[in-house]
């Protein structure tokens, strides 16, 4: 299904990465990390795909939630920023 933006959006990945925001407990969201884990968690969808090509699509759509959520990209990295400043503080 095509997003208002007219790039091409996998609903069912879609719902995977809310999801996978949702039971995440960091602020931090390594986006690698959680395209390597949903290629693991549903290996019959994605267990065939290129890595990287996958990793970028994963990308695209936390974008696009991103952007439905309100969250502009600057906003977004100093969160980034934020939260990873307080994990080396910690550990």
């Amino acid at each position: 299904m095509k997003n208002r933006s007219g790039v091409y959006v996998d609903n069912r990945l879609k719902q995977r990465v809310e999801q996978y925001m949702a039971t995440c407990s960091s602020e931090y969201v390594d986006l690698s990390a959680m395209a390597v884990k949903l290629q693991r968690l549903h290996r019959m969808d994605y267990g065939r795909r290129n890595r990287i090509a996958f990793r970028l699509q994963v990308e695209k759509v936390y974008d696009i939630l991103m952007k439905d959520s309100g969250i502009d990209d600057l906003e977004n990295k100093h969160m980034v920023k934020r939260a990873k400043h307080a994990n080396k503080g910690t550990g």
